[in-house]
């Protein structure tokens, strides 16, 4: 009976969560003296970079929302690429529509120890900043050991995107360095020092190896008919990151 409750009690606390309204999020809200500088750890190179979803399922892994849209020729498409360059190195594009002064951020979660890097690219008064996290064991930390470089940025409206190269190793997954991760993207937005995640945009219902490029990569919720207790778990994972990152950000500016 208690195997079976706490998935059916993940689940619920995720779409509890997702479905909140903007009222009731706002509990979650964190207040920032002022959002300059939380960034500064990563250099980006301003330049708009053209990414698309061409060669997604031969040279590299693509997820989208709505699910195959196309972000070179959409204005309303969120989308994560990973191209494997060479051992553990990893070229990846990110892209996705933001309030103003908003941020998209990418996580990769390990289904074997529960840790993965956030990548975050936000829209700072139309330039990009960027900068990566760790999650594990419930927090998030800024972690100076996950090799990120060649990043560039660009902010087009309300569009952000980044481009950006990182390596697995055992500092990222914890473990054996892996490929293998859940894959989520949410979204947030920065009110007058009011930093809030506006919504989780996707959460893969199985786990995504990179390295896989003919493989399809799902966007849809997971439901409680049709999820493994494995996926439910980590739904519950995922969503106890995403309320951890707020309060690391603000952890960030003390």
């Amino acid at each position: 009976m208690e195997k079976c409750s706490k998935p059916m009690i993940a689940i619920a606390m995720v779409m509890a969560y997702m479905s909140m309204g903007a009222e009731a999020q706002s509990q979650n809200n964190v207040i920032f003296p002022n959002i300059t500088g939380l960034f500064n750890n990563t250099m980006v190179t301003p330049g708009s970079v053209n990414i698309s979803n061409v060669g997604c399922g031969s040279t590299k892994v693509c997820a989208a929302e709505p699910f195959n849209c196309d972000p070179a020729g959409s204005t309303s498409c969120f989308f994560f690429s990973a191209t494997k360059t060479s051992g553990q190195d990893f070229s990846f594009q990110l892209e996705g529509q933001t309030m103003a002064n908003g941020f998209i951020a990418l996580g990769l979660l390990s289904p074997t120890s529960f840790s993965g890097p956030v990548y975050v690219c936000a829209n700072n008064n139309k330039s990009v900043m960027f900068f990566s996290l760790h999650y594990q064991n419930g927090s998030l930390t800024q972690n100076n050991q996950l090799p990120v470089t060649s990043v560039m940025g660009s902010v087009t409206g309300q569009t952000v995107q980044c481009t950006f190269n990182a390596t697995f190793s055992t500092a990222t997954t914890t473990t054996n360095a892996s490929t293998n991760f859940f894959i989520y993207i949410i979204i947030g937005n920065n009110n007058n020092g009011n930093l809030s995640i506006q919504n989780t945009v996707f959460i893969s219902p199985a786990a995504v190896d990179l390295i896989v490029t003919n493989s399809t990569v799902t966007t849809k919720n997971v439901s409680a008919t049709s999820a493994s207790p494995v996926a439910l778990g980590m739904q519950h994972k995922l969503s106890q990151a995403l309320l951890t990152l707020l309060g690391v950000l603000g952890l960030m500016m003390l």
